[in-house]
């Protein structure tokens, strides 16, 4: 099954953390020569629609309920724009990667850092918040949590950051019943690619209102009637998406493979992994859990003598970003822990045993 979804070549003796492999040329052959054909491009062109409509079907929302983007934080700024006034405030939590918070003020909002729970990394629901909306992120390949935050979504928008969690969003629906859109990247380090892009999931007129906010203000003329700019997704992004998308039955079982492999090769050693795992949910990172910062700092180190890539995906967090010095950074205890004892290890759709058997070798003495 390998050899038929991936042209495999000798991994070098340094492990990275991750290899991305998107489809390649033999797989986008056909897509590519009716763009050829059809010579449309961009601008919610024929691939692009056909995309939306199989993305429906994977996520068991309508057609009307999805929209593609040409990055995923762009998809997130999208949302932002248009779900609320601009100079709104947005609560996000201070466990995320950097561009939760730079589609918000990249929207003309601001927003308020808020801790997340020990024990699933993310956000509570029904806590007291006086912003105008909620920006929740599903952690490294966790499944967002709908029904959860369908009382809030009465009250401000909630807008669920799932760049990681293809998998995980496997039933939508309840966008059409709350006031709830999840965005899903489509990056070339993600399980289903289109290279760089990303696809938002909500309630059919706020995705209408993305949809004019990613195409200029445009309403089906030329004619600019609300603020916008050009994020629309183009058809060889889409292309690529097609061709990844029909592989992946086949490299979720690579992707399960891989992840569980990884899981036991940390488990050996006492390390926990991030939450989606122990779920089932596949994702393309893998974060391990320390027992404590002392013992990262050894993991860390045994990793690298043993030439064996680690990345701390999120840093220490918001707060900890000069980009964002102004915020505050009181009652943020679990994410300091987190950032603390957490860092990314090697996970990639062609592992072998034996870059298993050099992790696990490198954990084993902590």
């Amino acid at each position: 099954m390998r050899e038929n979804i991936l042209r495999l070549t000798d991994i070098p003796a340094h492990i990275p953390v991750m290899r991305p492999a998107l489809p390649t040329a033999d797989k986008l052959t056909r897509f590519l020569q009716e763009i050829d054909e059809g010579r449309l491009y961009s601008n919610f062109a024929p691939l692009c629609n056909r995309l939306s409509e199989l993305l429906a079907i994977q996520f068991n929302v309508e057609p009307e309920n999805v929209l593609l983007v040409t990055n995923g934080t762009l998809a997130l700024q999208a949302a932002v724009a248009t779900a609320t006034k601009s100079n709104s405030t947005w609560t996000i939590p201070a466990w995320t990667f950097v561009a939760s918070a730079q589609a918000v003020v990249s929207a003309g909002s601001k927003f308020v850092l808020e801790d997340v729970a020990e024990e699933s990394w993310t956000l509570e629901p029904g806590t007291r918040r006086a912003s105008d909306g909620v920006m929740v992120v599903a952690p490294f390949g966790d499944e967002p949590d709908l029904i959860s935050w369908a009382a809030e979504s009465n009250h401000r928008p909630i807008l669920i950051d799932a760049a990681s969690c293809f998998d995980a969003c496997r039933n939508l629906q309840l966008v059409n019943k709350y006031n709830i859109a999840v965005m899903v990247s489509l990056h070339a380090t993600k399980l289903v690619s289109t290279g760089e892009g990303g696809v938002i999931v909500g309630p059919k007129p706020w995705i209408a209102d993305m949809r004019r906010w990613t195409n200029f203000g445009f309403c089906g003329d030329r004619i600019a009637r609300d603020i916008g700019t050009n994020a629309k997704m183009s058809e060889y992004q889409a292309a690529v998406g097609l061709a990844s998308l029909d592989m992946w039955s086949d490299t979720r079982v690579l992707w399960q493979e891989a992840s569980q492999n990884m899981k036991t090769a940390l488990e050996g050693a006492s390390v926990k992994c991030q939450p989606a795992i122990g779920k089932g949910f596949v994702t393309s990172t893998m974060v391990a859990d320390f027992s404590s910062p002392e013992q990262k700092i050894r993991a860390v180190s045994a990793f690298e003598s043993a030439r064996i890539g680690t990345r701390d995906w999120w840093g220490g967090g918001i707060h900890q970003m000069p980009a964002f010095k102004g915020i505050s950074k009181s009652g943020l205890g679990v994410t300091d822990s987190l950032a603390a004892r957490t860092t990314g290890v090697p996970l990639f759709i062609d592992m072998t045993s034996e870059h298993i058997d050099r992790i696990s070798q490198a954990v084993s003495c902590l």
